[in-house]
């Protein structure tokens, strides 16, 4: 079990995160990340160090219900409005994570996080993602066009058809293994940001359900095919001189 002593002062974390532009050039969150992971695993060795930094990513991102693809740094940002709420919130997950290496190891802390996870029940709108994702995979218009808000370039979510079947239950699967949560916003205000593997989304209450804006997703689906087509068109000239 690593000794308390190998992080740093708990006093210096709080202090840092308090007053960040004492100890950084600007203050930013970057920078306190980036001067905090040299202080907290610097002085581990390397296998414990692995270890430990996995250990408080997963603790990070089962805390703030986020895809443990984003990293702990990512997760927070994704959480938080801005720099000083980033930093306000790596200061009280990092306190706790420090608090809990006095008196457990870094198991101890993974299936602490499992048991959270475990009794974790998903809200509402976070369902209705989970089936306008496997609706996109399938290219299932029927279902898109009934869980997203109007969109005039909607149709791009389901041309093509989607996925071949086996890959598109492959793809689903594999989304489902994401956490998805709630950001800010609640149930009872009818307008939530979600989130997702794919950022923040943001979904509302509109004529007695839930509704996605997909609008960020039609535009990354429009940018892809429009570089798709591109690439189609530029293989043809090449070999058709």
């Amino acid at each position: 079990m690593v000794q308390p002593q190998a992080y740093p002062a708990l006093e210096f974390v709080e202090k840092l995160c308090r007053t960040p532009k004492m100890f950084t050039l600007h203050g930013t969150f970057g920078e306190v990340v980036a001067l905090l992971t040299g202080a907290i695993f610097s002085p581990l060795d390397c296998d414990e160090t692995d270890e430990a930094f996995k250990t408080f990513n997963y603790f990070v991102t089962s805390r703030l219900l986020v895809p443990s693809k984003f990293w702990w740094a990512g997760a927070i940002q994704m959480v938080a409005e801005d720099d000083a709420g980033a930093i306000g919130k790596l200061r009280d997950l990092l306190v706790e994570f420090m608090t809990l290496r006095q008196s457990m190891t870094l198991e101890d802390i993974r299936t602490d996080c499992n048991e959270r996870l475990a009794n974790y029940e998903e809200p509402a709108p976070a369902k209705v993602w989970r089936a306008f994702m496997a609706a996109r995979f399938r290219g299932d218009q029927a279902t898109l066009e009934r869980l997203i808000l109007p969109n005039q370039d909607a149709a791009v979510l389901w041309q093509g058809g989607g996925a071949p079947p086996g890959v598109a239950e492959q793809l689903v699967s594999l989304a489902d293994l994401n956490l998805v949560s709630i950001a800010t916003g609640t149930l009872e205000s009818g307008s939530v940001q979600l989130v997702t593997e794919l950022g923040r989304i943001a979904a509302h209450w509109v004529d007695g359900g839930w509704k996605i804006d997909a609008s960020p997703i039609i535009t990354m689906d429009k940018a892809n095919a429009k570089t798709s087509g591109e690439a189609k068109a530029s293989m043809t000239r090449y070999s058709n001189p």
